[in-house]
């Protein structure tokens, strides 16, 4: 059960840091392409990528503390994460 919680959370942690990240590029595309962006949602904008770097310590820190196999497997989720991007990345190339 480490195991397994130590790769979801690195999942989590990344995904959410990556979704963060996404939403800042995006609000660019947007405001680029469309003008002004609607105010809600350069808030939530703003709040998604402020909290997205605690959110993936907070994952780190709760899978060190849980200890055991949880630390490797954590880099086993993150590194899935990146691999799934990067596969993405190139499979979307023209």
């Amino acid at each position: 059960w480490l195991a397994l919680l130590g790769a979801l959370l690195g999942v989590f942690g990344t995904g959410f840091s990556v979704f963060g990240t996404w939403c800042v590029t995006y609000m660019a595309k947007i405001s680029a392409e469309h003008g002004e962006p609607p105010k809600t949602a350069v808030i939530w904008t703003g709040i998604v990528f402020l909290i997205k770097l605690p959110v993936f310590f907070l994952c780190s820190w709760a899978v060190w503390a849980i200890g055991g196999p949880g630390p490797g497997c954590f880099a086993i989720g993150l590194l899935s994460i990146y691999a799934l991007l990067v596969a993405y990345a190139v499979a979307t190339t023209d």
